[in-house]
């Protein structure tokens, strides 16, 4: 599975997108980073068109065997890249879905457990969660070694953004980067949200 996480910090006038490649091995979730592209962007528009040439043209889709709960064989399915990004309460997420872009939408709410609403059929959905949790959540999985770079684009590099993401319980919400919140929102989601995916006969 490819996720796709993007975060546009209008206070910063900056974005990043970071791509990330997620397996199972031996009952254990492991991530590698395919990408980190950090930068700045001329508005938030630009910023959206950036993060839909990066799903749309980077061959991001995976073939996967999917297996029925009901005896039938299994199939082979193509599997899309799944866009995970930071929702600051502005219309950018409508935006993305009305272009067609399914988009798992995470607002902060901090102090509060998580939860997940649908929004619509083929959408996405939207969640909330504690900022403190999601950074919390990523930095388990970079200190227990289940995340390598690949390779990386702008101005931060994997490395420092996963030191970064480390020392964030030291760090004031407000200074989360874009390259940050672009890393932990996708292993956030592969950690916590429940992944099944299985076919039955009509």
């Amino acid at each position: 599975m490819i996720l796709v996480g993007a975060c546009w910090r209008a206070e910063h006038f900056s974005g990043a997108v970071a791509i990330v490649e997620c397996s199972l091995k031996r009952g254990q979730k492991r991530y590698a980073v395919e990408k980190i592209d950090e930068r700045r962007y001329a508005g938030a528009e630009v910023f959206l068109e950036a993060v839909a040439s990066f799903l749309n043209g980077g061959n991001l889709r995976r073939t996967k065997r999917l297996f029925s709960q009901d005896r039938r064989p299994a199939k082979t399915i193509v599997e899309p890249p799944k866009l995970v990004a930071f929702h600051d309460g502005s219309p950018r997420m409508e935006t993305l879905r009305a272009r067609g872009t399914v988009v798992e939408a995470v607002r902060f709410l901090p102090g509060k457990a998580w939860k997940k609403g649908r929004v619509g059929r083929a959408l996405g959905a939207d969640y909330s969660a504690d900022p403190a949790e999601v950074l919390a959540s990523a930095a388990r999985v970079i200190e227990e070694g289940r995340i390598v770079p690949v390779r990386s684009v702008g101005r931060a590099g994997p490395e420092k953004i996963f030191r970064q993401i480390a020392v964030f319980p030291a760090t004031p919400s407000g200074k989360l980067s874009a390259g940050m919140l672009a890393v932990a929102l996708p292993l956030w989601f592969r950690e916590t949200i429940p992944y099944r995916r299985a076919y039955r006969a009509r």
